[in-house]
Formats: C-alpha cells, sequence, structure tokens
C-alpha cells in the first residue's frame, strides 16, 4: 500500500467513524511515519465533525439517503482533503453510525483536488459500495479489507496519469427541450428571456427552432427547441444523430395541468433515453420540467396527485444513480423559471455540488431561510433552502398566502434584476458596504455583492430576523476564503 501512495499525488487516505469514545480511524493508509494515529485521528474528527454539523438531520429523513461530499482543508498539516460523509449499518447491529472516507493531498496541489472532482466522486461512491458491504458482514480485520484500498488506490493512479490541468467552459453548449406539443418549452424561452409581450403570439414550434444565448460566461449556449407534435417527435427519433447528437443538457418538459397525456409524454420520454443508450455512450443531465404550475391551481387536490404521478413513473424510467431532478415552473413566476435553467446549467460544471455544500455551511451558520449565489443575470449558481423555507414556500392558510406572495414577489424582483439594482446602489458613494436590504413583513432580505476575479456576483439572504446581519458579516470572510479558489475555477 505504502507504494502505491508512494506514486500518487494524494498523501494517504482515512475511514473514520463515530465510536464509543468520539470520531476515530477505522482504516488508515499514509506513507511510513508520515502520520500518527494521533494525525489520523484530528483528521477523523475534523471530517466527520463538520459534516455532522452541517447536516440537519430531521425525524422524517432516512439515514440510509445521506450522502454529503465537501472539500476540507487541513490548516495544521497543510493538507486538502476530499471527504465523503453516509452513515452506515453498525457492525453486528441494525443501528447507522455516520462515517466518511477521506482522501488528502498537500495544500500546494489543491488544483488537482478541484479540477478533477468530478471524476474522483464516481470512483469514491463505487469504493465505499464495496467497503460498506464488507463492513456489514462484519470484516473489520485489515488484512480483509486492505485489497480493496489497494484497488482503489490504482484506479486513482489511472486518474492521475491523465488530470485536467484546468477546467474551461465549452466553447459550445447545445441544450434540448423537448416534450410534447404545448407542454411550455417555449414559453419558457420567452419568459427566460424576459420577452413577455411575445407570448401572446406563440405558435406551435415546426422542427427545432434554435436561438443561441452569446456571450454566457465566454461560452455560446445552443438552445434547441425541438416542437413535439407527433410527426416531428418521430423525426427526431429516426436521426438522433441530428437531433440528439452532441446533448450537454436536456430539459424535458410535463405540462401538469394535461393530466390526459400522462402517459404520452412519459412514453416520448422513454424513447429518448433508448436513442441516447443505443446511438451514444453517455446519458445528459436531465431536468425534468413540471410546466405551467400557476399558483392558484397548484395546491388543488388534482394537481398534486398528477405531480405525484409523473414523479413514481419517472422514478421508474430514471433508474441510473443520480436522484431525478424536477422543477415546477408557471410562465407567472420568472424566479421559477430562473431557478430552473440555472439548476440545468451549474449541473454542467463539476464544481456544483461543492458550491452548493459551502452555501449550504454558510447558510447553517447564519440560520437564514433562503440563500442564493447569482451571477449579474439573476442565474443561481448555487442556493439552500431551508425546512423554514417550505413553510413560507407553500401557505396553508389565507393569510400566509399573502404573505407568500409578497416574498415571492421581492424574490421575482431581485433575482432577475441584479444589475440594474446594483447600478442604482454603487452610485451612492457614502455606502459604506456593498449591500443592499429589503424589509417585507416580518422577513427581511440582504443582498450583498462580490467581486471575484473581476466578475460581479450576489448574495442573497432571506431572514427572519435582521440582527442575522451580523453573523453573515462574521463568516462571510471564511466563506469567501474557502470558495475563492473554487469559484474562480467555477466562472472561468
Amino acid at each position: 500500500m505504502e507504494d502505491l501512495i508512494k506514486q500518487s499525488v494524494f498523501k494517504g487516505v482515512v475511514f473514520s467513524t463515530i465510536q464509543k469514545i468520539g470520531p476515530q480511524p477505522l482504516f488508515m493508509f499514509s506513507e511510513e511515519n508520515q502520520f500518527s494515529i494521533l494525525d489520523f485521528t484530528r483528521i477523523s474528527i475534523k471530517s466527520l465533525s463538520l459534516l455532522i454539523d452541517d447536516k440537519i438531520l430531521t425525524e422524517k429523513e432516512k439515514y440510509t439517503n445521506v450522502s454529503e461530499f465537501a472539500i476540507i482543508p487541513f490548516a495544521d498539516y497543510k493538507l486538502m482533503g476530499i471527504a465523503y460523509f453516509h452513515f452506515i449499518k453498525k457492525i453486528g447491529k441494525e443501528s447507522l453510525v455516520p462515517s466518511t472516507l477521506t482522501l488528502f493531498l498537500e495544500e500546494k496541489n489543491r488544483n488537482f483536488l478541484y479540477n478533477n472532482t468530478h471524476r474522483l466522486k464516481p470512483l469514491i461512491l463505487s469504493f465505499i459500495k464495496k467497503l460498506d458491504a464488507k463492513l456489514t458482514e462484519g470484516h473489520t480485520n485489515e488484512e480483509n479489507i486492505l485489497p480493496f484500498f489497494k484497488n482503489f488506490f490504482m484506479n486513482l493512479l489511472e486518474i492521475e496519469k491523465t488530470p485536467i490541468i484546468k477546467i474551461l467552459s465549452p466553447k459550445k453548449l447545445k441544450i434540448l427541450l423537448a416534450g410534447l406539443d404545448n407542454s411550455g418549452k417555449t414559453s419558457f424561452l420567452l419568459a427566460m428571456g424576459r420577452k413577455f409581450s411575445e407570448l401572446i403570439k406563440i405558435k406551435p414550434t415546426r422542427g427545432a427552432n434554435i436561438t443561441t444565448l452569446d456571450n454566457f460566461g465566454g461560452t455560446i449556449i445552443f438552445l434547441w427547441d425541438l416542437g413535439g407534435q407527433r410527426v416531428l417527435r418521430e423525426g427526431y427519433l429516426k436521426k438522433p444523430h441530428i437531433y440528439l447528437y452532441e446533448t450537454d443538457l436536456l430539459f424535458y418538459f410535463i405540462d401538469i395541468q394535461d393530466r390526459s397525456r400522462i402517459e404520452e409524454s412519459i412514453l416520448y420520454f422513454k424513447e429518448i433515453l433508448r436513442k441516447f443508450s443505443e446511438e451514444f455512450t453517455e446519458m445528459p443531465p436531465i431536468i425534468f420540467i413540471f410546466s405551467k404550475g400557476d399558483e392558484d391551481i397548484l395546491n388543488t387536490k388534482e394537481i398534486q396527485e398528477t405531480i405525484q404521478i409523473i414523479k413514481s413513473k419517472l422514478i421508474n424510467e430514471c433508474r441510473w444513480k443520480e436522484p431525478i431532478e424536477f422543477y415546477i415552473t408557471s410562465i407567472f413566476s420568472i424566479f421559477s423559471i430562473l431557478r430552473a435553467f440555472s439548476s440545468g446549467i451549474a449541473k454542467l460544471n463539476p464544481h456544483r455540488e461543492l458550491i452548493q455544500h459551502e452555501i449550504r455551511e454558510l447558510s447553517m451558520k447564519c440560520k437564514t431561510i433562503i440563500s442564493l449565489l447569482l451571477n449579474k443575470e439573476g442565474l443561481v449558481l448555487g442556493d439552500y433552502y431551508s425546512h423554514d423555507s417550505q413553510k413560507i414556500l407553500t401557505p396553508n392558510d389565507y393569510q400566509n398566502k399573502i404573505l407568500d406572495q409578497e416574498l415571492k414577489n421581492i424574490l421575482e424582483f431581485t433575482a432577475p434584476q441584479f444589475a440594474i439594482i446594483w447600478k442604482i446602489f454603487s452610485k451612492f458613494k457614502t455606502l459604506k458596504k456593498s449591500e443592499a436590504l429589503f424589509n417585507i413583513a416580518n422577513f427581511h432580505v440582504l443582498i450583498k455583492g462580490l467581486s471575484i476575479n473581476s466578475t460581479q456576483l450576489f448574495l442573497l439572504f432571506l431572514m427572519d430576523d435582521e440582527n442575522k446581519r451580523e453573523l453573515i458579516d462574521k463568516n462571510l470572510p471564511e466563506f469567501l476564503e474557502k470558495t475563492k479558489e473554487i469559484l474562480s475555477t467555477y466562472l472561468s
């Protein structure tokens, strides 16, 4: 094992669990005399404690579904680590215990970690699955476990032979918008482009309507709006090398107000999946858009039942590892459309989950209800929604409905209009802080301006107590220190 580690950029690995005396390393490997038991214990304590604190575990959540990746600095040792946190069955018992697998390398090699995270994660998940099976069976002897770690490091070395030196945004991205006719694809594009006056002139899309988003972070995005009439759908499936080839992202639209066409929509989606699997080597990321989720009908029993039916059918069809990701949108809520589109764009960046983790950590420390990291166009790069946010965004009585609408109005006003707001506030030379505050009912929306490598970003916080600004000011420097390098790569 030591010979493998000598060849690797990683200086060691430790698998830790919570035991009677606290976080402890169960298996640990490094070069001889590089790290002591005490060193491994400190690494175990930090990785377990950080991730346990970061995750709120409610009674409703199933521990078996809890899993988190994080990039963790170990400043005392001048190391950086990638840690995977999850629960395992306690050996010989039915109870579950927290565990982490932490790979660490020298701080000066952090770019390798940032740039190759999306390649490391599947390898770690595959290894953990095998290790968990052995531990559940009661194999805790290092002699039995050692071959698994050796194989793990051999696979790591394969990745290291062909490292990604720098993550660059592709020069061109192809995004498909697919679904049945009248499923809301074109309306989604028009609303996203804030061309509301064009909504009343919408005609059915004939063939593939291709539009572009230029100067999008140095990338040109080609949006393929595929008309959904039956004859057109048949044409796309007959010529996948024209319409489906080199798809970077698929938005699939389902009209939740048209229950009679659910089966037809699911069948079309299955055909698209089949073509991707038969004709191409990789499945693109998929975002499901549950369109026409207008506020006046969204909470009705019929619509809620329709949503559950669609979700259950999609779960049966999407059998890959990642859970399905869906967004309920309405052309009357630009924020719902921006959030859905942002999430899709973010899926194309391997650092998405790292940013999500850091946003979540900041939000937990500051006890905010909602936190959003946005660019000047109003697209969401990272977000956090607390459990309390669900009470606000899905009100149960008339009074809360009024408050809910007011909050949505201010979110929808601020999110797409950051550039305008910032120009207004930046004119006031006497401003000591790069921020703006909106008060609404018993809630407060705080906007903070950030500059990362000359790129303007914004943090938006929804709070129930204005005094939480002090917590934000206290924790923001640490957040920026931890994310500056990730965000620089994310935005490059």
